[in-house]
């Protein structure tokens, strides 16, 4: 029901709404970063762990001053990813839940002439 009602907007207009394809643009790359940094900020702590521990265990400081380095960019990486996180979640309430709002009010308002329809059509048999 909510396919076709939407379908039927959709087809209207003979394509999306306007600035449909710039705001997928927009999601897709921030979205697309998120997930980057992401992998960075699972994987990056175990191996600045793995170096640490080598530099403590073999009193190598060349290992230590290498954790700390990558101890401080991921530092930054998470600062980035926590942003980039944000935005994501930003864009999806200004895009998704708009148009989610707006479906919802589709088929509620697609139930409710349903329901007055028939209810005309049950008054004037009766």
């Amino acid at each position: 029901m909510v396919s076709s009602t939407l379908t039927a907007v959709y087809s209207a207009s003979g394509e999306g709404p306007p600035g449909l394809l710039p705001a997928r643009q927009q999601m897709a790359f921030s979205l697309g970063w998120h997930i980057v940094l992401a992998c960075f900020g699972i994987a990056f702590p175990a191996m600045i762990y793995v170096v640490h521990c080598r530099g403590i265990t073999r009193h190598d400081p060349v290992a230590l001053g290498l954790a700390k380095r990558w101890a401080t960019v991921s530092a930054i990486l998470f600062a980035i990813g926590a942003v980039s996180g944000t935005a994501v979640v930003a864009l999806a309430a200004v895009t998704v839940l708009p148009a989610l709002a707006y479906l919802f009010w589709l088929t509620q308002t697609d139930e409710w002439v349903r329901d007055q329809t028939a209810h005309r059509a049950d008054s004037s048999t009766a």
